[in-house]
């Protein structure tokens, strides 16, 4: 074994950083775990991934089990309890339903729509668990009494709210996560509506405001200047209002290395890499990849070349002529 081999899996040594690279394959994508300078700290990282990937696997399985037995247990609930305040069709839908076959099969089997055999399925567990089931007159009057008693007790409702979350801020960070992550897909989706919506309707002022933002000025200076202040990219784009990806170039071209991935993406140009062999190999998009690089031209409309220069005032001499 030369003395450029680790002799274990998922280290090895990264010529262009001159350091041992940690990474490990999960699920076939390839995680950089980080440069090293000493062997040691390369295998110790390696090894600290394995054994988290194996609590992660475990505590994933155990999650699947738990959700298995508790599905197990409402069936066994439903299928052992009394079924005789039930309508023939609710109690025919909840048998077949219970004996494991699928809603679709059901509406083939008595030739009506899948919500019809959801709505009874719904019925009829309502109808075992509190005993009666809730048709839409009755839902209707709890939906009227629920916003009668928010307009009457609203602001006791909201100093309790405010008291709660200072309390216990912990436990109201851990709901606002759990509510994001639940449903971020579909504020997403309202979100690019009305982008595309507001666009649409303002596209001629943005366009101008963009246009003499950029007019005169040195952008990568203006960036630059409010990196030193933030210290993040993060605090860049929400003090300049550029992009992501414009920050992350402009800070790339200034020399300076933002995180890990960075410089690993650097390191891997270095070797002969392009940027859509660097993308496949750390399972990132290309355009990130191509933010993380520095620049090899100017920016169209800024630091011109001098010919550019002698174009651009030919061309205003011409519209000062005519």
């Amino acid at each position: 074994m030369n003395n450029k081999s680790s002799g274990h899996v998922g280290v090895s040594w990264n010529k262009g950083a001159n350091k041992w690279t940690a990474y490990i394959n999960i699920d076939g994508n390839r995680t950089y775990l980080g440069n090293f300078v000493n062997l040691e700290d390369a295998i110790a990282a390696r090894e600290n991934a394995d054994s988290g990937v194996v609590r992660l696997k475990d505590k994933i399985a155990s999650k699947k089990e738990q959700r298995i037995a508790e599905a197990e247990q409402k069936r066994l609930h439903y299928k052992n309890a009394d079924m005789s305040q039930l309508s023939e069709n609710q109690r025919a839908c909840l048998v077949d339903y219970l004996s494991g076959m699928r809603v679709q099969d059901i509406a083939d089997k008595y030739g009506i729509k899948n919500p019809v055999v959801y709505n009874r399925i719904r019925e009829a567990k309502n109808i075992i668990d509190t005993g009666s089931a809730h048709n839409q007159e009755e839902l209707r009057k709890r939906k009227e009494y629920a916003q009668k008693y928010y307009q009457e007790h609203k602001d006791e409702m909201i100093a309790y709210s405010r008291k709660y979350a200072a309390d216990h801020p912990q436990e109201v960070r851990e709901s606002n996560r759990r509510n994001y992550a639940k449903n971020r897909t579909k504020r997403l989706e309202e979100r690019r509506e009305y982008n595309k919506k507001y666009y649409t309707k303002n596209r001629e002022r943005i366009l101008a405001k963009a246009k003499a933002r950029n007019q005169g000025r040195m952008i990568d200076e203006e960036i630059l200047k409010a990196f030193n202040k933030s210290g993040s990219v993060k605090g860049t784009v929400e003090k300049t209002g550029y992009s992501w990806n414009r920050v992350v170039k402009s800070l790339s071209s200034s020399g300076i290395v933002i995180n890990d991935t960075h410089e690993i993406i650097l390191d891997l140009c270095e070797s002969g890499m392009t940027p859509d062999q660097i993308a496949k190999q750390l399972g990132i998009n290309v355009k990130t990849v191509q933010a993380y690089l520095p620049r090899t031209r100017p920016v169209y409309g800024e630091n011109r070349s001098k010919n550019a220069t002698r174009i651009n005032e030919w061309r205003n001499r011409r519209k000062e002529e005519t």
